[in-house]
């Protein structure tokens, strides 16, 4: 089609009728049924309502009723809540970036009033009698007397009823509830100091009293045992703070559907808050799994802009790695010591023996060794050393650190010579061998990690690797890294270099695949100091094909090893892939399996 047949189709540029305009508007704000819901709760809050009843039909669709105790709308503010661009919470423009409310009472209700039919009803404090209006796509009612005893009562019915190109859209009832739900437990979370009920079709969905705090209400919509999981959280930085509380590694979902992020009281969405807690879970949880979370900030209202998004679903701020330092490192640090009883009350500082495996340590003087070391190894192997032992004896393992909760175990067995089976007079525990070395080995190669030439085990036969001409540029940027980790690369020519040295603790892990795997990272990634990730692959890896394994006879001694080690490292109760290292059974989970309670 021709330039000027187009032309003479082009409509002129002309004001947009206000009907036109109330509908786009309704489209920003108005996504489905939730977005309603929201809107007017958010109000309801506003108003300092301490009690607020949510009633739907067909999934919103049809009906959406608010009724709250707040203080109310004066009888001459009423036809203004219906119309376009009047609220009460901003006056002037830097009230938008100084925000103490959750919505603009008012800014939402003209939009909603344009696609469906709407009642108000309220009686303001002190008023002597309540009033109502309604409007129907927008066309406005007379004032009328009411009957309401006192707050605000807002019903909306026939959601899109002139818009049928947007009802069309719509999910089934069922889906459209599930986001209701979704919103009203938002925002009773986020609002523990007020009374919820929410009921569908007449039937009581949940009802929620007034609660003292957060964690009272994560209790009123949460089952007991997911209740007793979460660990509290509290820290603090520049103009913001953070509290609220998240699972140990025993609770996880196959989505991030229990990650629930709050500003100031708004729930927000925000995907680096999210990449912020799960960095905090970093090794601590399984691939693909993600933890529950209730994480409340208070921030600044000047350092967050939350007028990013029409729903305020999202926000900016002025400096966006203060929260996700102070969110990821306050979970990290909570997250090593998940059962303060168990962790933490062993000396901090590790000895040098600490970095050997249970079989190295307990053989170190053996005369299979070549020499006194526990990791002197033939010159050019790298496989962890094994040598068969007995059954270890059904007695209780030296208890070596008393205080600590692991090595204060009685050893009963094993199972499979795989899960060690040990008790005191409360619990069972069942430790999984290699899942318990594996975290040790793990956090010893990440402690170990830039101290250059101390826990290095020199090669009497170098370990020859053919490198492309890119890996050899790599190479020449990448050797004080490869370094710190254990590594000493040497180039040989232009195609080749040597590994002469390799880290005590790699195991039966092949060095030259290691040292390969560090050149391409930094030919897809030449930044070293975005590695922290890849840094815990490598030790994950590393790890794993140095501990014990799974059917590997361990001595007597072995065992006081491994649980004194237990004792000693963060983040004990699981490995690093974010598997458990350990259950226990107490006598009422016993009692239970009995048929006892």
């Amino acid at each position: 089609m021709s330039l000027e047949s187009q032309l003479e189709k082009r409509s002129p540029i002309t004001l947009l009728d206000d009907t036109v305009v109330a509908k786009i508007a309704a489209g920003e704000v108005i996504e489905r049924p939730s977005s309603i819901v929201k809107e007017l709760i958010e109000n309801s809050i506003d108003a300092f309502s301490s009690k607020i009843e949510i009633s739907v039909a067909e999934g919103g669709m049809e009906l959406i009723q608010i009724i709250d105790d707040g203080m109310g709308i004066p009888e001459s503010e009423l036809p203004l809540a219906l119309e376009k661009n009047c609220t009460s919470k901003i006056i002037h423009e830097k009230d938008l970036f100084d925000l103490h409310t959750l919505g603009f009472r008012g800014e939402a209700l003209a939009s909603i009033a344009s696609v469906s039919h709407i009642e108000i009803a309220s009686r303001a404090l002190h008023a002597q009698r309540s009033m109502k209006i309604s409007a129907q796509g927008g066309k406005h009612q007379v004032v009328s007397p009411s009957t309401l005893a006192k707050g605000t009562m807002i019903r909306v019915q026939h959601l899109f009823y002139n818009t049928p190109a947007r009802k069309k859209f719509l999910r089934s009832a069922h889906t459209e509830f599930a986001h209701i739900e979704k919103t009203i437990r938002k925002l009773a979370l986020s609002h523990p100091h007020i009374a919820f009920s929410f009921d569908r079709e007449g039937e009581m969905v949940f009802q929620l009293s007034a609660c003292e705090g957060y964690k009272e209400r994560i209790a009123q919509l949460y089952p007991k045992d997911i209740h007793s999981s979460l660990i509290p959280i509290a820290a603090s930085t520049e103009g913001m703070s953070v509290h609220g509380f998240v699972s140990n590694s025993k609770v996880s979902f196959g989505t991030g559907k229990e990650m629930w992020m709050f500003i100031n009281g708004r729930s927000i969405q925000d995907k680096a808050l999210t990449k912020a807690v799960m960095e905090g879970y970093r090794t601590a949880l399984m691939e693909h799994r993600f933890p529950m979370a209730f994480l409340f900030l208070d921030v600044d209202p000047q350092q967050i802009d939350v007028n990013v998004h029409p729903t305020k679903s999202e926000v900016r701020f002025s400096s966006p790695q203060l929260p996700f330092q102070l969110i990821a490192k306050s979970i990290a640090e909570k997250l090593k010591k998940p059962y303060p009883l168990h962790q933490g009350v062993l000396s901090s500082t590790p000895s040098a023996s600490m970095y050997a495996t249970p079989r190295q340590e307990a053989f170190a003087t053996s005369a299979t060794l070549r020499e006194p070391s526990p990791f002197s190894l033939p010159a050019t192997e790298w496989q962890t050393f094994r040598e068969p032992s007995a059954d270890p004896q059904q007695t209780p393992v030296s208890k070596g650190f008393t205080d600590g909760f692991f090595s204060s175990l009685r050893f009963l067995g094993h199972i499979d010579h795989t899960f060690l089976v040990m008790s005191n007079d409360e619990k069972l525990v069942l430790i999984d061998q290699h899942a318990a070395h594996e975290r040790i080995q793990f956090e010893h190669l990440k402690h170990l990690h830039g101290s250059a030439g101390k826990h290095t085990q020199h090669l009497l036969t170098p370990i020859a690797c053919e490198l492309s001409v890119p890996q050899m540029e790599a190479l020449q940027h990448t050797q004080d890294f490869l370094q710190d980790l254990g590594f000493v690369v040497e180039a040989v020519d232009g195609q080749s270099a040597w590994i002469r040295s390799v880290p005590q603790l790699l195991g039966n892990q092949n060095p030259t695949q290691v040292v390969m795997d560090v050149l391409d990272q930094y030919l897809e990634e030449p930044n070293i100091s975005a590695w922290e990730n890849r840094l815990d692959q490598m030790f994950s890896t590393m790890a794993c094909h140095s501990a014990v394994r799974a059917h590997d006879v361990l001595t007597s001694q072995e065992i006081s090893y491994l649980l004194e080690q237990m004792d000693r490292v963060d983040l004990t109760s699981y490995c690093p892939h974010g598997r458990p290292t350990f259950i226990e059974l107490g006598v009422h989970e016993l009692e239970k399996a009995f048929k006892r309670k």
